[in-house]
C-alpha cells in the first residue's frame, strides 16, 4: 500500500540522533504528519540497522505500537475495504 492511501505529507522526520559504531546504525528521530482524516499523527521512531560493504542488510525499528494503532489502525481497515470493493 502506498504510504500517500494513509499519510498525506509523509512522515516529515526530525532526527535527533544518529550513533554509528562497527557494522551497525542507530537513528532516533520524531515523525510529523497529517493522516487522510486531516489529524496529526506524531511518533517517536528508534531504528537499528546492521550495514556490511555500504549496503543495509538489517533493519529493526521501534516505535509506540499503541499510539499506531489508535491512530492508523481504523483508516488501514477503511483503505483496504475500499481497495478489495474496488478489485485494486
Amino acid at each position: 500500500m502506498a504510504d500517500k492511501e494513509l499519510i498525506l505529507t509523509g512522515l516529515r522526520p526530525t532526527f535527533h540522533s544518529v550513533t554509528a559504531e562497527g557494522d551497525r546504525v542507530v537513528v532516533e528521530f520524531e515523525g510529523d504528519a497529517t493522516l487522510i482524516n486531516g489529524e496529526s499523527y506524531c511518533n517517536q521512531y528508534c531504528m537499528v540497522f546492521t550495514v556490511n560493504d555500504g549496503r543495509i542488510k538489517h533493519v529493526n525499528e521501534y516505535y509506540c505500537t499503541i499510539l499506531a494503532d489508535e491512530r492508523i489502525g481504523s483508516l488501514l481497515a477503511d483503505v483496504e475495504a475500499r481497495r478489495h470493493k474496488t478489485g485494486v
